[in-house]
């Protein structure tokens, strides 16, 4: 099983056991859902921790 670098799986089992292929016009999708743009590279987006009771600001 290969998982790309947005996170997508090429292929995975459902509730039942069976195995399902990740199709093509499904990656789009969801590529499109999280906002990405065909043949670009996943942003990189720098990590921000917030403890409780503190601002993100």
């Amino acid at each position: 099983m290969q998982i790309d670098e947005f996170g997508i799986r090429d292929e995975y089992h459902d509730a039942f056991g069976t195995l399902h292929h990740t199709s093509a016009e499904t990656r789009a999708a969801l590529l499109a859902a999280m906002g990405i743009v065909p043949g670009q590279p996943p942003p990189r987006r720098a990590v921000r921790v917030v403890r409780p009771g503190r601002s993100s600001r």
